[in-house]
């Protein structure tokens, strides 16, 4: 088991200029694992893994920003891509694998009301993609911004750490999931039950079937 250990005050915060609290012992502890067959199921689960509908809001600051441009598509569309930009290389992940539909909408459950965007991950197509726990990293950078490259990006900066990334499922995302192994469950009941009726009919009329 390996663990990090940083002291109080050895990192500032570039926003507010004051020492940071340091990572205790037993903050951040690792295990290695050796590679052996196991592995292999491991990494071939968390690469292909399926895709993930998530969101993030924005802090009242980055509300008042984002109001000052929200009619302008180009704006808002180019701080949908320069924030999934500075996500991706802050999980890290290749860029193409943070996406957005520019979709976003307001969060009456806070006050003053604040702006949910919609963040997706898709699923890796690649074995040399990295076998990374995306959802819970993505949430701990966010929920962490004061002491992780979030809080010093130009537009990351604007995350709600209190809010952190939430995934949700939508419908069409489950069909697009488990269409496949529905429409095989489909099939092997239809054909149980069309074995099932053949048997009953060879009973019925007392006919020798195989």
């Amino acid at each position: 088991m390996y663990y990090i250990l940083i002291d109080d005050g050895f990192v500032k915060s570039k926003v507010l200029q004051e020492p940071i609290i340091g990572i205790q012992i037993t903050a951040w502890n690792f295990m290695t694992i050796s590679n052996s067959g196991s592995i292999k199921d491991v990494y071939e689960k968390k690469v292909y893994s399926s895709s993930i509908d998530g969101k993030v809001r924005l802090t009242e600051m980055g509300t008042s920003y984002f109001k000052s441009f929200k009619h302008d598509k180009i704006k808002v569309r180019e701080f949908f891509d320069n924030l999934t930009q500075e996500l991706a290389k802050a999980i890290p992940v290749g860029p193409e694998r943070i996406t957005n539909n520019g979709e976003y909408k307001i969060d009456t459950s806070v006050l003053p009301e604040r702006y949910i965007l919609y963040i997706n991950i898709k699923k890796a197509k690649k074995k040399t993609d990295m076998p990374v726990n995306l959802v819970d990293d993505l949430d701990t950078l966010i929920k962490y911004k004061i002491i992780t490259v979030i809080g010093s990006g130009k537009y990351s900066i604007y995350l709600d750490d209190k809010y952190g990334y939430v995934t949700y499922i939508t419908i069409q995302r489950w069909i697009d999931e488990n269409l496949g192994s529905l429409l095989g469950t489909i099939a092997l009941n239809a054909l149980l039950l069309l074995i099932s009726y053949l048997k009953n009919v060879c009973n019925l009329h007392m006919w020798k079937c195989y």
